[in-house]
């Protein structure tokens, strides 16, 4: 996940209603020209605390995946308990 994506989630309803007032007869165009217009107004500072609150996010959704070490315990159970049986 980007910082510009964790934004968005975070500031949907702002952007939604910047979005409706947009030149565009295209909703989507709308809503990613506000996207824009918002992220672009962020300073550097603050794009970079939105990406790095995007890592922290990442590694929290990580967990729990296919290569965690949980899944690798099931995995290595299985495999051994049809020759138990």
């Amino acid at each position: 996940m980007t910082g510009r994506k964790l934004y968005e989630q975070a500031n949907k309803d702002g952007i939604v209603k910047l979005a409706e007032s947009g030149p565009s007869p295209i909703a989507a165009a709308n809503y990613q020209s506000a996207l824009k217009q918002l992220w672009n107004s962020l300073t550097d500072g603050e794009r970079t605390d939105w990406e790095r609150k995007a890592g922290i996010a990442e590694v929290g959704r990580n967990e729990g995946s296919y290569d965690s070490e949980h899944v690798m315990k099931y995995v290595h159970i299985t495999s051994i308990t049809p020759a138990l049986i």
